[in-house]
């Protein structure tokens, strides 16, 4: 009758209605049935007819139906790889191919999701993490045999286990994997129809998991006893199957966040104190060993790392209560133990819940270890794969000890875990993209295959090299000769040069246009194989030996793949650049990249390595996407320029079209010209790419110098303090003038002071003292004084800096005295245009007034011109003479270009110290310091003529000479509104004609001073501003000199001090003068001179040995200097003349013989004799080492300790108005004291 005309819509529709009502019905008996069923308890639960499983507890909460397994219904894909479906191995799967069409079945299962269920047979007895392998292996085959498409795969696994309930309270069927971790996907698969899902079988899941070449996290046993065949369980073995795991947790699988949460509160309440952590998992999985692993092997690595790390804890697993009794009887509160959890009914929907969290918990707490011993087991196993996303990017990896390895390294021949490969002993040579995708397939390019080269040629690999993860080498080819790529290790590819000879009959993917320098060559490699990049690439040129590189060959079969995710494979680097570059580089950047990315506005701005040669990580080039490498190819080779001809050729813009593509983009920076990026020529195009790279794989501006220890292991084999000027007969070197007035200076100030620190070392305190820190200050921004020398010294102009000539102005100067007042005649040098031609000067000037120097200048030019032109007529000329002259010229223009208004800008006007301050230091071009809350920067006496520009100016040499000097005094009058002016007096007397005239401010150590100081210095005390001398601990009295150590380098002839000084060496002659005066003994350290850290260094070094030191002061001084806290910092007893309230300004009592209270130098030789010979006595002098300090004992030193030299930077910081505009100015606390502390230990 329905197919008669008389068939209407809404009888169709009807009909319609009356199915699916009868449908309805018929489900809702059959559910009825069923649940009758399964409460009468005859028969288990079976497949529905609708699809889909019941929950257990479907009939008591109405929980939905579970779906089926592809295998059980026919409307989604089942994929049956299973050889015999009645047995389980390690080789009981069809290759791929070989069951199906690859084609046409792959095109259709990559049209569908992929849904990984768990095994349902094992669900009763599989172990926790069984789980997560059934994830990770499906998703390793369907990888393997890319039947991933462009739809996501995801995970569904409600049934039933030892460690889930499928169904929970109100009726909600939960999926167990989204209990532990996140989706591994965005899919919301509960909305996915069954036509457009695929599974493998669960005959295959289960082959999968045995399989030889899935994941393993443990050498399986079988029922017979035996290891499942290929599990070897060697280092490599272990090594192997972590690879292929670590990267599918990467992309796939993140523990749960409510999870994380959980374990952080744990940790936080077993380790408040955020400790260093050693874990010991001894439990689990180890009944699959043969042997089980003796307990003395934990209990050695425990007690190894806890002894070398005083501070640090341990974390056990463990069910071996007396193991844990023992390390906490050996450790105490340090041996943390993993709380235990107990669950009344462990088969409750609860009590599963509660083992599931307590054991992701356990793995995440374990993932957060800096140490972890372990033997086979799943927990920490996986704890080692989440490690990863436990720590930040730049925290060091987990350091991993497995007790239970197979040392047999013979087995490995017979290991599953190489994917059948076997490596080649020549490196491969990639032909093309699809030759590139095969070898990383096939794991030709592997790790562990690239080791195996390493070591046929002979070599050493690093220790990082093993395992599955792959490594390419790209080379960008001209014309050099490539014989040496069979000598190295790695697969390679080499991109030619279109037009080289070399690029006909290639493969088009290994060509590029001859433009962009080897820029174009990695961009292209990069865009074509984004999508199937290696783990590690290596970037490099033709040529395996170079001006700016070691060999190349020796330096690749040591390299550290894993040291860093990028860095420069060169040995020199540009700690700044020239501002040309800068410029280039703003124009690219802001114009074809963005400008919210470019921050650099100076010289100082920008650092990296030259030459583009570098190894970078799959992880950091995927962190740009295919279209931005896409446009810097299109960049690079000149492609989508507009007005060009072909691609690369510049055409010409016209004017108006040019004008209107400036103003589409962000003004030049100051000093820069405008321009257009597209108008780049082909060299500056690869120039500015190969100055961006480092930034380009997310590194910072200022890139950091690679440590060649451990980038490969020496630094013979990867140095990075190549020269950047080439000298005659050197190998290296990318500057080829040796007299460039930009690099030559720059070159000469990072290498100069090299052997600074070696010597500083030298002049330590002893075993038990530690003055000289290791590195730099930390200064803000990582400012121009750290990265320029990259070293442990600075380049310091000196106090005697006007005994350099700046060549760049030309001029000698003729000085005519009338009274206070000084006269100048100026007049351009004799031979002034062969010096001009021979210094490479580009520019004459007049000078100006502020400019003009004092007589040492012109002495010092004339000195130096006939030096110059003496040993040019000898052909012996030295570029001594024109490193300092260059210098002050490249100082100049670095702090010219660097100057901004950011910092509190101070001009240190005259070179000359106050006292010990640490104002003596004169770094160039300029001294930052960030250690009062605001950014200061101090400007030496160079920098005069930038006056104007600064928020205070500092006048250490207060004499009348200096104070009515023509600059000093015409700078004065034209100071700027809201400029001051300080002065410092150490005397304690304020200078009248300075402050009436000047308006002054005073440093001082007397009443008067407006930035108050003692000479007090924790700077060469200790770190801490709660130092108070009672360390270190003296040398023992056997091992001391039973002398008087004297040791004054001025004021010689005073007579105050020089007559007790002659009485007493006559008195007692164990008084060792061994200063500059009264000199009658030498040092026993080396002298290194100057105020700073140096020379405070030497004299501790020195009085240390000495049981007693003779200190002076003026009676009538308002200051006590800094000797007698250097002598009681040493344990050497203070012998003091001075001011008589001596013993209420040091932290101990009866520590310090006051002098005057003594008659005669021979009433004091007395004493000295006397306690040299009672050594009880004596010992009673030092007793206050041992003691404890109490501030309010000693209220005179305490405030004398507060108002101590080193704080005086930021007292004065507060009282420069401008200084609130930029921030709080804040005391000096501990952090400003270490960094003064750096600033006094680099100085002269």
């Amino acid at each position: 009758a329905l197919s008669t005309p008389l068939s209407t819509p809404w009888i169709n529709h009807f009909l319609s209605q009356g199915r699916r009502i009868l449908e309805k019905t018929m489900r809702v008996l059959w559910v009825a049935l069923a649940v009758f069923i399964a409460e009468a308890g005859h028969i288990t639960l079976a497949p529905t007819v609708t699809g889909g499983k019941l929950s257990d507890n479907y009939g008591k909460k109405h929980c939905p139906r579970l779906k089926q397994t592809c295998t059980e219904q026919t409307r989604c894909e089942v994929l049956e790889l299973t050889k015999n479906k009645k047995s389980i191995n390690d080789d009981n799967l069809k290759p791929f191919k070989k069951i199906y069409d690859p084609k046409t079945k792959r095109s259709n299962l990559r049209k569908r999701h992929l849904r990984i269920r768990s095994i349902m047979d094992w669900n009763d007895s599989a172990e926790f993490f069984a789980y997560t392998l059934y994830v990770l292996n499906q998703l390793l085959f369907a990888e393997k045999h890319e039947l991933i498409g462009s739809k996501a795969p995801f995970v569904y696994m409600p049934e039933s286990s030892m460690f889930h309930a499928d169904c929970y309270e109100g009726g909600n069927v939960t999926n167990f994997w989204e209990r532990v971790y996140e989706p591994i996907s965005n899919v919301n698969y509960k909305k996915i129809p069954e036509d457009d899902i695929w599974e493998f079988s669960q005959k295959t899941i289960q082959n999968i998991h045995f399989h030889k070449d899935a994941i393993r996290s443990l050498p399986y046993q079988m029922d017979d006893g035996k290891n499942l065949k290929g599990d070897v369980a060697t280092e490599n073995w272990l090594g192997c199957q972590r690879g292929r795991a670590q990267a599918l947790i990467d992309k796939y699988i993140r523990v749960n966040p409510a999870t994380e949460k959980l374990a952080e509160r744990m940790q936080m309440e077993l380790f408040p104190d955020n400790e260093r952590t050693v874990c010991a998992h001894v439990s689990g999985s180890d009944k699959f060993m043969s042997s089980p692993k003796s307990i003395h092997q934990f209990e050695h690595h425990l007690t190894s790392f806890l002894s070398a790390e005083p501070k640090a804890k341990a974390l056990v697993v463990s069910e071996n209560f007396r193991f844990v009794n023992k390390m906490m009887g050996h450790f105490g509160n340090r041996i943390v133990k993993m709380p235990e959890l107990y669950v009344k009914d462990e088969s409750s929907a609860k009590g599963k819940k509660a083992i599931t969290e307590h054991i992701m918990i356990q793995t995440v707490l374990l993932a957060k270890c800096d140490k972890l011993v372990k033997s086979w087991s799943l927990a920490p196993e996986f704890s080692l794969y989440f490690h990863r996303q436990m720590k930040t990017l730049n925290a060091p990896g987990m350091s991993i000890v497995d007790l239970d390895l197979n040392k047999n390294s013979l087995d490995d021949k017979q290991s599953a875990c190489y994917v059948g490969h076997k490596c080649e002993d020549e490196p491969l040579v990639l032909r093309s993209k699809s030759a590139l995708l095969s070898a990383l397939k096939s794991g030709s390019c592997t790790r562990r295959c690239t080791a195996h080269r390493i070591l046929k040629q002979k070599g050493k690999p690093a220790k990082d090299m093993k395992g599955e993860k792959t490594a390419v080498l790209v080379v960008a080819h001209w014309q050099e000769n490539l014989a040496w790529l069979e000598k190295q290790p790695y697969c390679y590819l080499v991109m030619e040069k279109k037009g080289n000879g070399d690029d006909v009959g290639k493969d088009p993917s290994t060509v590029v246009v001859n433009k962009g320098n080897e820029a174009s060559s990695f961009l292209q490699f990069i865009g074509l194989n984004y999508n199937n990049l290696p783990d590690s690439v290596l970037m490099v040129h033709g040529d395996h030996k170079s001006e700016h590189s070691v060999d190349l060959v020796p330096m690749m079969s040591a390299l550290s793949l894993d040291a860093y995710p990028y860095a420069s494979l060169n040995g020199i680097h540009f700690p700044f650049l020239e501002y040309d570059d800068v410029c280039d580089l703003h124009t690219f950047w802001t114009q074809i990249i963005g400008p919210e990315e470019f921050t650099p506005r100076s010289i100082i701005d920008v650092s990296t390595a030259c030459c583009a040669q570098f190894m970078v990580s799959k992880e950091r080039i995927l962190k740009r996407s295919q279209n931005f490498y896409d446009r810097l190819y299109d960049f690079s080779i000149g492609s989508d320029d507009e007005g060009h001809d072909s691609a690369g050729a510049v055409g010409a813009l016209s004017k108006s079209k040019r004008a209107e593509l400036l103003a589409k983009h962000p003004k030049a920076l100051p000093g820069c010209e405008k321009n257009l990026a597209v108008e780049f020529n082909s060299f500056t195009r690869g120039e500015v790419l190969e100055l961006s790279w480092h930034k380009i794989f997310g590194e910072e501006w200022r890139s950091s110098v690679p440590d060649p220890k451990k980038l490969c292991g020496s630094q013979k084999l990867c140095p990075q303090n190549l020269p950047i000027v080439k000298k005659k007969h050197s190998l290296f070197g990318v500057v080829g003038n040796e007299t460039d007035a930009f690099w030559y200076p720059a070159n000469s100030f990072i290498q100069r002071f090299s052997k600074q620190m070696p010597q500083l070392k030298a002049a330590g305190l002893g075993q038990t003292m530690s003055l000289v820190r290791e590195g730099l200050p930390d200064a803000r921004d990582l400012s121009f004084v750290e990265n320029l020398t990259r070293t442990d010294s600075l380049f310091c102009a000196g106090r005697n800096d006007t005994e350099f000539l700046s060549f760049g102005q030309g001029l000698t100067h003729k000085m005519h005295h009338k009274g206070n007042k000084t006269m100048f005649q100026i007049s351009k040098p004799e031979k002034s245009n062969k010096l001009h031609k021979y210094l490479n000067i580009s520019a004459w000037e007049e000078p100006t007034k502020k400019q003009l120097a004092a007589q040492s200048v012109a002495q010092a030019a004339e000195a130096v011109l006939k030096d110059i032109k003496h040993k040019k007529a000898s052909k012996k000329a030295s570029f001594m003479e024109l490193q300092n002259a260059h210098i002050k010229t490249f100082a100049r223009l670095m702090a010219k270009n660097s100057f901004h208004n950011k910092t509190l800008n101070v001009l240190l006007w005259d070179d000359k110290s106050c006292g010990m301050d640490f104002f003596g230091l004169r770094v160039e071009p300029f001294l930052e310091f960030s250690g009062c809350g605001v950014p200061m920067r101090f400007y030496s006496s160079l920098h005069r003529n930038m006056s104007r520009k600064m928020d205070a100016v500092v006048v250490s040499d207060l004499s009348d000479t200096h104070l009515n000097s023509f600059e000093l005094v015409s700078t004065h009058e034209k100071k700027p509104r809201g400029q001051q002016w300080f002065g410092c007096e150490m005397d304690g007397k304020a200078n009248p004609w300075f402050k009436n005239n000047f308006k002054g401010s005073f440093f001082g150590t007397g009443k008067h001073a407006d930035v108050p100081f003692t000479r007090y210095s924790y700077a060469t005390l200790g770190d801490s501003i709660k130092h108070n001398l009672h360390e270190p601990k003296p040398l023992a009295w056997v091992d001391k000199i039973p002398g008087v150590a004297v040791m004054e380098h001025e004021n010689c002839k005073d007579g105050h001090r020089s007559e007790f000084v002659s009485g007493l060496v006559k008195a007692f002659n164990r008084t060792h003068s061994i200063g500059d005066c009264w000199k009658n003994t030498n040092l026993m350290t080396s002298w290194l001179g100057g105020k700073g850290m140096g020379y405070h260094v030497n004299r501790m070094a020195n009085l240390r040995p000495y049981m007693f030191t003779l200190c002076h002061d003026q009676k009538e001084q308002a200051f006590v200097s800094e000797c007698v806290f250097q002598a009681l910092a040493v344990g050497s007893v203070p012998i003091y003349r001075g001011p008589h309230n001596i013993e209420s300004l040091v932290p101990c009592q009866k520590c310090v013989i006051n002098a005057n209270n003594f008659e005669s130098p021979q009433d004091v030789a007395s004493i000295v004799a006397d306690l040299i010979e009672d050594r009880e006595q004596y010992d009673q002098l030092l007793q206050w080492k041992k003691g404890t300090y109490s501030e309010s004992d000693y209220p005179g030193f305490s405030s004398f300790a507060r108002k101590s030299v080193d704080g005086a930077i930021c007292r004065f910081a507060k009282k420069v108005r401008r200084a609130k505009k930029l921030g709080k100015v804040a005391q000096c606390g501990n952090d400003c004291i270490k960094k003064v502390h750096m600033l006094q230990r680099i100085s002269p």
